[in-house]
């Protein structure tokens, strides 16, 4: 089916809400948001993984953060949350904890209106990519 614009919840579709592929944005299904990164190349440096601004509303959930790789789980990584530019909280993934394993990690977040919302990743044990991902799920509350 060929998507058409001007869908429903950012979604581009006439279906509204049928999933598109990763991006960096949140979606909206009526009183639901979720974003997928994706698996993101993470090596030397800060990483975006997720980047978008709220709209009119509320939204609580999760944020997931871990590899996206199904081996080469080998380099620690530190995921932030930053809120305007603030970091709100921070994740330290420690391989020699973690290591072989696919071990997606959340915290619970409340995101206030029309906030600048960024998840950002850095490898601190080497320069190499590795593939990361970060997944954001809850609700949209407005009024």
């Amino acid at each position: 089916m060929a998507l058409l614009g001007g869908g429903v919840g950012g979604a581009g579709n006439p279906v509204g809400g049928s999933f598109t592929g990763p991006a960096q944005a949140l979606e909206i299904i009526g009183d639901l948001g979720y974003a997928y990164s994706g698996a993101v190349g993470v090596g030397a440096g800060d990483v975006t993984m997720l980047s978008f601004t709220t709209g009119n509303y509320t939204f609580t959930g999760r944020v997931y953060t871990g590899y996206c790789a199904q081996s080469n789980i080998t380099d620690d990584m530190t995921f932030g949350v930053f809120l305007n530019g603030g970091l709100i909280s921070a994740r330290y993934l420690d391989t020699s904890k973690e290591g072989n394993t696919i071990n997606f990690n959340y915290h619970t977040i409340v995101i206030p209106p029309y906030t600048e919302v960024r998840v950002a990743c850095s490898n601190i044990s080497s320069t190499t990519d590795r593939d990361m991902a970060c997944i954001m799920t809850g609700e949209i509350i407005r009024g």
